[in-house]
C-alpha cells in the first residue's frame, strides 16, 4: 500500500516497523494427572494447526494508523507442538480454577522458501486461566 505512506522517509521513523501476524488455531491437547492432593496437578502435551489470517505491517508501533503492507513469502499453514502443566484448584464441589502455563512452538520456518537465510522458528509462554465446571 505505496501508494498512502511516503516510503522513502521509513528511515526517519523512531521506532521502526511492527509486523502483526494473527493466526486462527485448532489445538488438540492431552492431559495426564501426575498429583492429586489439595489442588490437581496435570502434565498436558499436544499440538495444533494454526492457520494465518492476518500480515501487517505498520509504522512506529501506531497500529492504529493505516498498515503499510504485509510480509511476503510467508506459509499460510503451520502445525506446532506445545506442553506445560494445569494446576486445578477447586472452588468448590463442581468449580475449579484452573492455571496453566504453557510453550508453544512452531515446527516449520515462517518463510515458505527453505533457500533463505535466516529460518525462523517462532515459539511463545502463556499462561492460560480459567474456571471449569464438572459433573
Amino acid at each position: 500500500r505505496d501508494d498512502e505512506i511516503d516510503l522513502s522517509k521509513l528511515g526517519h521513523y523512531q521506532s521502526g516497523l511492527l509486523q502483526h501476524f494473527r493466526f486462527v488455531e485448532l489445538p488438540l491437547i492431552f492431559r495426564y494427572k501426575a498429583l492429586e492432593k489439595d489442588f490437581k496437578l496435570y502434565v498436558k502435551a499436544g499440538m495444533a494447526g494454526n492457520y494465518l489470517v492476518g500480515n501487517d505491517i505498520y509504522l512506529e508501533r501506531d497500529m492504529s494508523g493505516p498498515s503499510v503492507g504485509e510480509t511476503l513469502g510467508l506459509r499460510d499453514f503451520h502445525f506446532s507442538a506445545l506442553g506445560g502443566l494445569v494446576f486445578s484448584v477447586p472452588l468448590s464441589n463442581r468449580l475449579n480454577l484452573l492455571f496453566e502455563p504453557t510453550a508453544q512452538v512452531f515446527l516449520m520456518p515462517y518463510n515458505r522458501d527453505d533457500l533463505l537465510t535466516g529460518r525462523a522458528f517462532p515459539y511463545n509462554f502463556s499462561l492460560h486461566t480459567g474456571i471449569s465446571y464438572g459433573l
